[in-house]
C-alpha cells in the first residue's frame, strides 16, 4: 500500500525532472545564473537554518517544493477597487479596501506562526489555494517620492482569510482610518502557506496591484478628488 505522499522521505525517480545537459549548457551561455540539479536540490538546505514552519527575521532556508502549478489560462490577476487612484479620503475615518481578483480560490489560511511556507502551493478545480492581503505604506510628503518605502514598515496590513462574495471581490476596513498624508495600497496575493503565487509562466500580468491615494483633513478635501469610497465599492460590505 501506498503511503500518503506528505509522508514519502524518497525521491521518486519519476517526478525527477527531465532536463538534459545540453540544455543546462545552453541555458548556461544565456544566462549567469542557471542553477538547477539533476535531483532536485534535496540536500539544498544542509547545514543551513531551516524555515520550518516559522518567520525566521534573520533568514532561513526553505526545503519545501513549489507544489502546484496553474494553467495558463487559470493565471492570477487583481485590480484594486477602492481606493481609487489619487482618491482623497477623510483623515481618521474608517474606510474600505476592496479587490477584484480573478482564478483565485480564495480562503484558505495557514497559522503564520507555525506554518509559513511549510506546506506546497496548491491547487481547487485547477486555481490556486490561497488568500491575499492588503498592506498601506506611507508615501512621505508626495504621491510620486524618488526611493522606495521600507518594506519593514505600514501603516496598515491585513491578510483577508475568508471567501469574499464568492465572485473574487474581497475587502477590509481600515477601523479608524489613517492620519493625513501620502499612501500607497497593494495586494499579496499568496497561496494558503502564504509563499507568493507561483505562474506557470515568465511573460506576464502581475497577480497583485497597487495604488496611490491621499488622506486629508476633512476641511480640506477637493470635491473632485474625494469621492466616496462608498459609493465606488462593489456591493459586497459584510
Amino acid at each position: 500500500m501506498l503511503l500518503p505522499k506528505f509522508l514519502h522521505v524518497a525521491l521518486l525517480l519519476g517526478i525527477v525532472a527531465a532536463q538534459s545537459s545540453n540544455e543546462i549548457d545552453a541555458a548556461i551561455e544565456a544566462w549567469r545564473f542557471p542553477d538547477w540539479s539533476a535531483w532536485k536540490f534535496v540536500n539544498y538546505c544542509a547545514g543551513e537554518t531551516l524555515t520550518n514552519g516559522k518567520q525566521v527575521l534573520e533568514g532561513s532556508c526553505n526545503s519545501i517544493p513549489h507544489g502546484n502549478i496553474p494553467a495558463k489560462k487559470n493565471m492570477i490577476s487583481s485590480i484594486l477597487l477602492s481606493p481609487k487612484a489619487g482618491e482623497q479620503l477623510p483623515a481618521e475615518t474608517d474606510f474600505i479596501i476592496q479587490v477584484q481578483t480573478l482564478n483565485l480560490a480564495a480562503g484558505s489560511f495557514s497559522d503564520p506562526a507555525t506554518a509559513y511556507y511549510a506546506a506546497p502551493q496548491d491547487l481547487k478545480d485547477g486555481k490556486v489555494i490561497g488568500h491575499t492581503h492588503f498592506t498601506v505604506q506611507d508615501l512621505g510628503d508626495n504621491l510620486n517620492p524618488q526611493q522606495p518605502p521600507d518594506p519593514t514598515t505600514f501603516k496598515f496590513f491585513k491578510g483577508i482569510n475568508d471567501e469574499g462574495d464568492g465572485n473574487g471581490l474581497l475587502q477590509a476596513t481600515v477601523p479608524g482610518g489613517l492620519p493625513a498624508g501620502n499612501y500607497r495600497v497593494c495586494t499579496l496575493t499568496a497561496a494558503a502557506n502564504h509563499q507568493p503565487v507561483l505562474m506557470p509562466v515568465a511573460q506576464r500580468g502581475s497577480s497583485d496591484d497597487c495604488t496611490k491615494f491621499t488622506v486629508v483633513a476633512n476641511d480640506k478635501i477637493d470635491e473632485d478628488k474625494g469621492e466616496s469610497s462608498s459609493r465606488i465599492r462593489r456591493k459586497y460590505i459584510a
